[in-house]
């Protein structure tokens, strides 16, 4: 079962590490409050690689990481995640 809603990402860079962690959940359309697990990733060629696969458009991808880079954080509304991102990754809702 595919899911659509709006795929959530921050940005931390921690103290410790040269690379910046990236956590990102999908909080389900229709849904006020969302109990969304969290997926972390190392690295900004990992992100890319998520990116490309969560989202079709090279135009979110884009927005996504501009984004990122001017605040942190980013919220792509109206993604779809097919069932098997959702496990790959552990996006599924709770």
């Amino acid at each position: 079962m595919d899911i659509m809603g709006t795929l959530a990402i921050v940005r931390y860079d921690p103290s410790d590490s040269d690379q910046p962690v990236y956590t990102f959940m999908l909080l389900p359309a229709g849904t006020r409050e969302a109990k969304a697990p969290v997926h972390r990733c190392a690295g900004d060629p990992t992100l890319l690689r998520i990116l490309e696969e969560l989202l079709p458009g090279t135009e979110q991808r884009r927005e996504a990481l501009e984004a990122l880079r001017a605040t942190g954080h980013a919220s792509i509304a109206k993604v779809t995640v097919p069932r098997e991102q959702l496990k790959k990754y552990g996006l599924a809702p709770r």
